[in-house]
């Protein structure tokens, strides 16, 4: 497994990855609309820097830490729906892994 910095080119993956994630909670509360979601998520990512998770070369999720003076801070962690169930989110946050 490993991580790299989010680039442009992964933009249109991470964002079907964060429909996938919450979408459906999203459209209950407020209703999904395609251009606020699209900008909303390119300004958060823009703030706060996020990482692909990689796993045998295929973008399997990603990751936002923070470091804080006192603590590692986790933000966010989506793993794709393929990827979900299968230990791997553990294996994120373990010490040592």
């Amino acid at each position: 497994m490993g991580l790299r910095p989010i680039s442009e080119a992964d933009f249109e993956w991470a964002l079907a990855l964060h429909r996938d994630a919450v979408g459906e909670y999203v459209n209950e509360i407020w209703g999904w609309e395609d251009q606020a979601q699209r900008q909303m998520f390119s300004e958060r990512s823009a703030r706060r820097p996020r990482q692909v998770i990689e796993l045998g070369g295929e973008h399997v999720g990603v990751l936002e830490m923070e470091d804080r003076p006192d603590e590692l801070y986790l933000a966010l962690l989506k793993l794709s729906p393929s990827w979900q169930g299968k230990g791997l989110g553990t294996d994120i946050l373990e010490p040592g892994a």
